[in-house]
Formats: structure tokens, C-alpha cells, sequence
């Protein structure tokens, strides 16, 4: 749980801020993560071999232990609801919590010598952290703590995913796994709403990039929430407490708190009409899976009809409220179902869907790939807005770029401008790097999504 990370340089957008080691990691299947209270279990028992090595003289590691270095990180960690200011003064030594960085490149490794480019990238990015980072060499004077104590670090400290980057996962040569680790380092970083930072596990390593730019001595955000993270106020707020025992007061959360207590008619009203239209997604959502299942496209196409009047209702409102662009699509993302729901809808009726009149529209293409972009590019937009260079963003941005150019062919203008955001949600994802590695990243996510 974080206290609080700072830059110390200024940093743009892609720049790499943190190659963390993990503490303990469980991998499992894809499309699922171990059980917390599994990975509670095996970092309790890498303390009693650490606990029973020190007692004999051995070495800890080497019996299933904790290396030094883990010791340290284990005894800085905090469980949930402990208060502490973010000072930068006052932090533990963070380069006492990324690990050794010596097998780096181990993890980042390409799976051929065709992909020299990004082996040579990642390379460099490993020497700049071996250069920061310097091993303890001293056990910790503290005591380890307990099982049940464990179990609150885990609660508290604990990310990972359903799978890992389908791009990384394809250049590599490995299986796609999903995965549960507490990595102490990035564990230090607090919560945003809005963050201005991503995290993707390569290897067993934590790799965070900046998601903006960042001046020096500007703090560093991640998402501690999964997809709760465009659910509105009142959800994402009760997660945090309920799980990190604390109040998110983010640039996002504050403007909805804004919103939801303006004396203006339209400034409340907004707020009410983003509760009621998530409300009502919620239920469409059931109904449309089973009519998709059933292929009934007479009713899908009915269901498509009411999103596309809520989607009427938020428009209005936003625009009677009038916020900034960028509170729009924070406001916007409170609803993110909305959006996702009518690219769903679109989706199952490719090759007649209905406009927002309710009149009927063809959407065909010469290898029936569905070719709808409007939805899909709002999902896109509001996506980058919260969380860019995330693997959702990355995702839709490559999706909408492969449609806009089927739809409309490479040298339309909506072409050009979906290619422009996926070129800059990878830069965001990947870092700078070469054109050709660019480009061979978009292309595998973009295959990766055929398989």
C-alpha cells in the first residue's frame, strides 16, 4: 500500500520509472489469478524458512527463504487503513526494494534474434536500473511478520492480471499466464482514479511507465482498481475503502464531488443522470447477453435503440453542464458501459445496424469483419483520458485503427487520425523506440487479437 513516490527528473509520456523485483509471485492460467490467500501462503512460508535458516546459519534464499533484500521490502510494507503522508523526505530507500537487477534482461529477452531491436532497448533499460541499484548486504534487525499479518500485507499489497501483454507474449515466444505478486517497489506507489502511471508485468518483473508527462518532483499515480476504475464515484469509492481503508481526493474523484454538489441545476443534474444511465447498463447488460447467445438480432437491435438513449440523456447533460474536455471524459468514463455496450450491440449486427434515429444503416465489408468505429472510438477516447498506455487502451486504439482503415481506407482522414492514436498509445505503452520496433509491436497486438 503506497506511501508515496516522487520523480525526481522531468519525464515524458513512455519514459520508464521503475523496473520492480517481486517479494513472491504465483502464476496460473489465463483468464483467471491465484487466490490471495494462496500467495499469502507461500510468501508465509518463504518467512519460516528465512526464520529457520537464520536460526541454523544458513543462507534463507537457498532454502526457500527470503533474500536480504526481501526481508527489508517485506518489513517496509503497510496493510490497509495505516495512515502516513506521501513525503519524499521521509520514504524507505526505494532502490533497497527493486531487487537485484543483474537476470533483468532474462525477463525481457525476444524470443528470436529477429527481434534484435527490442532486445537491444531492453537492454539499455536494464543497465540504466543495474546502474541505480545496489544490493543490501545486511539482514534487517526487525522481526518478520506473522501469518496473519502476512495475509493483511497481501490484501493490501497484492496486483496482477487475468494475462499478460499479447504483443510481448507473441515476440517472446511464451504463454500468455494470469499472475498474482507483490512487487514492494511500485507497492509505494499510491492510488489516482486518474493515474499518471502503468504498470506491465515482462518476465517477473513489475515494469511502470510514466502514462504523462511528469515534472520533477511531481508524485507518481498507478490504479490500484481493476475495472471498477469506470464505475462511478460512489463504486470506485467504497472498493478503495472497503479493501485499502482509505478516501480517494484524485483530480477525477474531486470534480465528481464537484458535480454532485453544485448548487447549479445542470451541474447536479449531470451527476444524477451518470448514476441512473449506469444503473440502467447494468441491466441491459444482462438481458444482452442472453439475447446474443440466443442471436436474437431483432432484439439486440431493440437494446441498441435504448443505449442509444441514454447516450442522448448523458450528451445533453454534459453539454448543459458545460466541463472542462478533460472532466468530460472523466465524467464519461463513469459510464463507461454505456459506450462498451453499443460497440457490443454494433458488433452483432454488422451488416445492418441501426443509427441513433432508429433508421437503418449497412456496415459490410469484403471480409465481414465488423467495421463499426463511432462506439469503438469513444471507448478508445475515454479509455486514453483515464488510463492511457494501458493494455485496454492499447487494445481499443489498435482495434479502432484496423476498422477506421477497412471502413474508410488508409488515406481517410478518421484513418489517419486512428493510426495516430495507436501509434501514440504504444509510444505510451513501450517507450520510444525505433519506427521499425514500433511498428512491429502494433502489428503483433493487432495479429494477437485474430488468434
Amino acid at each position: 500500500m503506497g506511501r508515496g513516490i516522487f520523480t525526481t527528473a522531468r519525464v515524458a509520456a513512455g519514459d520508464l520509472l521503475m523496473v520492480a523485483a517481486p517479494l513472491v509471485l504465483l502464476y496460473c492460467e489465463e483468464g483467471t489469478t491465484p487466490e490471495i490467500e494462496e500467495l499469502a501462503d507461500r510468501l508465509t512460508a518463504a518467512v519460516a524458512a528465512t526464520i529457520s535458516s537464520g536460526r541454523s546459519g544458513g543462507s534463507s534464499s537457498s532454502v526457500g527463504g527470503l533474500a536480504v533484500w526481501q526481508q527489508h521490502a517485506l518489513l517496509q510494507l503497510r496493510s490497509a487503513g495505516i495512515a502516513g503522508d506521501a513525503n519524499p523526505g521521509q520514504m524507505p530507500d526505494l532502490l533497497q526494494l527493486i531487487g537485484s537487477p543483474a537476470d533483468f534482461a532474462a525477463g525481457l529477452q525476444a524470443a528470436s534474434s529477429g527481434q534484435q531491436q527490442l532486445k537491444q532497448q531492453q537492454e539499455r533499460e536494464q543497465q540504466q536500473q543495474s546502474s541505480l541499484a545496489a544490493p543490501l548486504m545486511q539482514p534487517p534487525t526487525g522481526t518478520l511478520p506473522g501469518p496473519e499479518e502476512v495475509l493483511k500485507l497481501a490484501f493490501a499489497n497484492s496486483s496482477g492480471e487475468e494475462f499478460e501483454d499479447p504483443a510481448l507474449t507473441l515476440l517472446r515466444g511464451t504463454t500468455s499466464c494470469g499472475q498474482l505478486g507483490i512487487w514492494p517497489a511500485a507497492a509505494m506507489i499510491n492510488h489516482a482514479c486518474c493515474p499518471n502511471a502503468h504498470a506491465m508485468l515482462v518476465g517477473d518483473r513489475l515494469v511502470v511507465r510514466a502514462a504523462t508527462g511528469l515534472a520533477a518532483g511531481e508524485q507518481v499515480f498507478l490504479s490500484y482498481l481493476g475495472p471498477q476504475l469506470f464505475q462511478p464515484l460512489q463504486t470506485r469509492q467504497q472498493e478503495l475503502h472497503q479493501v485499502w481503508g482509505f478516501k480517494c481526493n484524485c483530480n477525477r474523484c474531486k470534480a465528481e464531488v464537484r458535480y454532485a454538489s453544485s448548487s447549479s441545476s445542470s451541474g447536479s443534474q449531470v451527476f444524477q443522470v451518470l448514476i441512473d444511465a449506469h444503473a440502467a447498463c447494468l441491466d441491459i447488460a444482462e438481458v444482452l447477453d442472453t439475447v446474443i447467445d440466443d442471436e436474437d438480432l431483432q432484439k439486440i437491435a431493440e437494446l441498441q435503440q435504448q443505449l442509444y438513449w441514454l447516450q442522448q440523456q448523458v450528451e445533453a447533460a454534459l453539454q448543459a453542464a458545460k466541463p472542462p474536455a478533460n472532466v468530460r471524459r472523466r465524467l464519461q468514463a463513469s459510464v463507461y458501459d454505456l459506450y462498451d455496450l453499443l460497440s457490443l450491440c454494433a458488433d452483432q449486427l454488422p451488416a445492418q445496424s441501426s443509427s441513433r434515429d432508429g433508421s437503418k444503416r449497412s456496415s459490410t465489408s469484403a471480409d465481414s469483419v465488423p467495421v463499426e468505429t463511432e462506439a469503438l472510438a469513444a471507448c478508445a477516447r475515454i479509455v486514453g483520458a483515464i488510463i492511457p498506455g494501458s493494455n485496454a487502451h492499447a487494445d481499443l486504439v489498435t482495434e479502432y485503427m484496423v476498422r477506421a482503415e477497412a471502413r474508410f481506407g488508409e488515406r481517410h482522414q478518421e484513418a489517419v487520425d486512428a493510426l495516430r492514436m495507436a501509434r501514440d498509445a504504444h509510444v505510451v505503452r513501450y517507450g520510444r523506440c525505433s519506427e521499425g520496433l514500433l511498428q512491429l509491436l502494433m502489428d503483433t497486438r493487432a495479429g494477437a487479437a485474430l488468434l
